[in-house]
């Protein structure tokens, strides 16, 4: 299992620094990482403003059943357009190729993400099942499983390019490799603060289960493994066991009734926010932090580089 999952990395950490050479103060300027963060949000962000553009004034506007298909068709076709955006970017501003979305193993790397997915989401609803707190009380139908898995897979996708691909590769390259995982890990809780039912607790809750997210990135040098989990997490918990993902409440396959202490079943923030999920996601980060490191993908702050 170990060599399935974590086994696959041939891209090492320098691979994903720049190659253009900086002349000059404002070609120094212009390839800072700071500055690289807001190049690599121009390629990404005005897809996301013409995406929600054509679903607020045209897509969600169409009758159902086909308006539905078309927003599904429209959101795998955002995942390639964003995929092929970064790898732009990475060859015009760091004239190099994108390593990260490298398509070598990438089926294995993310069929690892969604069965480490499937065991937490699956370990914690037998937990909750063993105790009482989760019950199931009918099911809908099964097509919302397609439905679950474009919405979860699409959002996943977006996120991780501009959490992981982005902010956190290019912190990293400045900052080195712990300081990326702790930012990054806060940005991500701070995020979602706002969400229905976030308190203190869910939002450092949070930020030790992206620990997790981060890993897999460390070790893998790619989007793959990465994105699996995290797409996968969210539907298995929302999309087929029908809790509440990160307070939001989504129509999933399965109708539950989550009963029980809130340390136990999250509450209504869903299992991010249990005590035990957390721990498992920070024991998993961890361990695959130290894979990360056992191999070398380690990264120091530029100062100690030389």
């Amino acid at each position: 299992m170990k060599k399935i999952l974590f086994g696959l990395s041939e891209i090492t950490s320098s691979m994903l620094f720049p190659r253009a050479k900086a002349t000059g103060r404002l070609g120094r300027i212009a390839l800072f990482p700071m500055a690289r963060i807001i190049w690599g949000l121009l390629f990404i962000v005005p897809v996301i403003l013409l995406h929600n553009l054509l679903l607020d004034h045209f897509l969600l506007k169409i009758k159902k059943p086909l308006g539905s298909w078309i927003v599904h068709g429209e959101l795998g076709l955002l995942v390639v357009v964003f995929f092929l955006c970064f790898r732009f970017y990475a060859r015009l501003i760091e004239q190099r190729d994108a390593h990260e979305l490298s398509l070598a193993k990438g089926g294995s790397e993310f069929g690892g993400g969604i069965v480490l997915a499937l065991f937490l989401v699956g370990f914690m609803v037998l937990l909750l099942s063993a105790s009482g707190a989760y019950h199931v009380e009918r099911f809908n139908p099964w097509t919302i499983l397609l439905s679950s898995a474009v919405i979860f897979g699409t959002g996943a996708f977006i996120q991780e390019l501009l959490f992981r691909l982005i902010v956190f590769k290019l912190l990293e390259e400045w900052l080195g490799t712990w300081a990326a995982v702790t930012v990054v890990a806060a940005f991500f809780a701070l995020a979602h603060l706002g969400n229905p039912n976030a308190t203190l607790w869910t939002t450092l809750a949070l930020a030790f289960s992206d620990i997790l997210l981060s890993a897999s990135f460390v070790l893998t040098r790619r989007i793959w493994l990465l994105w699996g989990i995290h797409a996968g997490w969210n539907f298995f918990q929302a999309g087929v066991f029908g809790m509440a993902n990160s307070g939001i409440i989504f129509k999933g396959w399965i109708v539950s009734k989550i009963s029980g202490p809130d340390w136990l079943s999250g509450g209504g923030f869903g299992i991010e926010a249990s005590v035990v999920s957390v721990l498992l996601n920070l024991v998993l980060g961890i361990y695959l932090l130290k894979l990360a490191h056992d191999r070398g993908q380690f990264v120091k702050p530029a100062w100690k580089r030389a």
